[in-house]
């Protein structure tokens, strides 16, 4: 009778920690992504594996022949800025500016939010805007320029241009106005 006891302890031991070991597996480990960098022609880089809700450590820049390197951008063509966290399996690709083309900078306030750097961009062409900056107990509303526009992937730059994000607090009251336009 003891001997049946025992076994059934011991088996009674090896359920609960199978199943806390299940448990572990299933909510205790961070989850991993994979950031690949296509470099567009340029030197290759390796992947890397960055843990859920961690700020994946961009690369030293590529080099190609005859180009100057501008930053990574992510499927929406958005640039890729240090602070970035990753919650999925990525491509990062990089962006280039021929050197014989005219450069413009644009450069990014984020108003307490995460840092940003300058992006290089060729003149004449779309903005490439920078992923959303994140700043505690706000909301990122968009980039506005020094005259108070807002500006939007699908403006053209022509010049040097300096943006200032705009929060809104997250505990703020909103409202949502449509506009008629008849037609």
């Amino acid at each position: 009778m003891k001997s049946k006891k025992k076994w059934i302890i011991i088996l009674a031991s090896i359920i609960v920690v199978l199943i806390l070991v299940i448990l572990y597996l299933l909510f205790g480990m961070k989850k991993s992504f994979t950031v690949t960098f296509n470099t567009d022609e340029g030197t290759l880089i390796s992947s890397v594996k960055v843990l859920d809700g961690e700020v994946v450590v961009l690369p030293e820049a590529p080099s190609k022949e005859g180009y100057s390197f501008v930053g990574w951008t992510d499927t929406n063509n958005n640039i890729v800025t240090k602070g970035t966290k990753f919650t999925e399996d990525t491509v990062l690709t990089a962006k280039w500016i021929d050197n014989s083309l005219e450069a413009v900078s644009a450069t990014f306030d984020t108003d307490g939010g995460s840092d940003i750097g300058s992006i290089i961009m060729e003149k004449n062409k779309k903005i490439l805007l920078p992923v959303k900056p994140a700043k505690d107990g706000y909301v990122f509303m968009g980039w506005f320029n020094e005259t108070g526009n807002i500006i939007s992937s699908d403006m053209f730059i022509t010049s040097d241009i300096k943006l200032k994000a705009y929060w809104v607090s997250k505990d703020a009251k909103t409202v949502t106005i449509t506009f008629d336009t008849e037609g």
